[in-house]
């Protein structure tokens, strides 16, 4: 961290960073896990990925998908994590 400020990066507490982001993600009405699922979405992952790393279905996780989508106004993947991203919703670290 030392290094990073010196080298003129700005650093942020991760608690802090997640605490913003819980609060951006409440004002678009978004539960913590369908948070963590869009998350997840962002790094990558699959459904069956993200079933298996939340212990969940993949139809639930299907179902989180599809209630992102809705409560954002997207109709694709890509979409919604380019929205995540623009709303700063995630933390791609």
């Amino acid at each position: 961290v030392v290094k990073q400020v010196a080298a003129g990066q700005t650093v942020i507490d991760q608690k802090l960073s997640a605490a913003e982001t819980t609060k951006r993600a409440r004002a678009h009405r978004l539960s913590a896990r369908q948070l963590e699922v869009l998350q997840l979405i962002c790094r990558g992952l699959s459904n069956q990925a993200i079933a298996k790393t939340l212990g969940l279905s993949v139809n639930t996780v299907g179902v989180h998908r599809a209630g992102l989508m809705k409560a954002l106004n997207v109709h694709r993947a890509n979409e919604l994590v380019a929205y995540a991203i623009r709303h700063q919703l995630v933390d791609l670290l």
